[in-house]
């Protein structure tokens, strides 16, 4: 099923596991998404959610033309969070943290690995030949 996790069909209480890889950061307004994911979770229920921080602050230039790329008309979906962010999010929205785990991901990727991995990336944006290669070479550089 694909649809909007801001506004389901589900009814109250209805799931008691709800698990979220990573998407919450692509939703623009996190606090409806978080209601509604308390609407359908049973009573004690559980959610389990993977996000993505950032150790250190990325260069706000880097943090503009992400947004530029995947929200050009409204308003900045990427910011600079930190663990902290994430875990006040949840507790001032009503979720309990009973249980986190910051994974400490090491990216020992051979240059091959990285050079794949950024053409695999921007082939699947609609991009225009010339566009495609300068956003490759700039993906490239900051991987």
């Amino acid at each position: 099923m694909i649809g909007d996790i801001r506004k389901t069909n589900f009814p109250d209480n209805f799931f008691t596991k709800i698990l979220i890889g990573g998407s919450m950061a692509f939703i623009e307004n996190r606090k409806k998404a978080i209601r509604e994911i308390l609407r359908i979770l049973k009573p004690w229920g559980l959610v389990g959610d993977l996000e993505f921080f950032y150790k250190e602050k990325p260069p706000r230039c880097l943090i503009k033309k992400l947004n530029e790329i995947l929200n050009p008309k409204k308003e900045s979906i990427i910011k600079t969070w930190n663990y902290k962010w994430w875990i006040n999010l949840y507790e001032k929205n009503g979720l309990e943290v009973i249980y986190d785990k910051k994974l400490n991901l090491k990216m020992k990727k051979s240059k091959r690995e990285i050079e794949n991995y950024c053409k695999k990336m921007i082939d699947r944006v609609p991009f225009n030949e010339k566009t495609k290669e300068a956003a490759y070479e700039k993906l490239l550089y900051y991987m």
